[in-house]
């Protein structure tokens, strides 16, 4: 059986006229759910021993450890070493990014009980949390059964 995960996150740069804008999304491929269960305990483990943080919960969120571990560099290297430890674990990655340009389409409607006109960004930042829906219906579509 083949497991993917996926998750996103909204991505901006801004420019002179209007900041880019796009929904970003990320699909990880999980070769060997078990052997990256029993590697990343150990990891987790060794880790909060030698860096001296407290080991409250088995998963981390980024601002957590970051703000544990006492900045982002210390975080960086925290993440390198962990990724190699355990990316053996994982296969392809798939990446999926949705975007509206303004200039060819300058208004959507959405049509519920009364129809609204929204401008492309704010039609994205309305949908961004179910992207990730958007993301793994997309990759049940292309990515052949194995």
């Amino acid at each position: 059986m083949r497991i993917v995960a996926f998750d996103t996150k909204e991505f901006r740069i801004p420019g002179r006229t209007r900041d880019f804008f796009c929904l970003l999304g990320i699909g990880l491929e999980i070769k060997d759910v078990r052997g990256l269960d029993n590697d990343y305990c150990r990891l987790i483990v060794n880790e909060a021993k030698r860096l001296n943080f407290p080991l409250s919960r088995r998963v981390y969120g980024f601002y957590a450890l970051t703000r544990m571990l006492g900045g982002q560099d210390t975080f960086c290297d925290f993440y390198m070493r962990s990724l190699q430890m355990i990316r053996s674990h994982f296969g392809k990655i798939y990446v999926y990014f949705m975007t509206v340009y303004p200039g060819k389409v300058p208004r959507l409607y959405v049509y519920e009980e009364r129809t609204e006109s929204k401008t492309p960004v704010d039609f994205l930042n309305e949908h961004k949390a179910g992207f990730v829906v958007l993301c793994a219906w997309k990759y049940s579509e292309s990515v052949p059964d194995s």
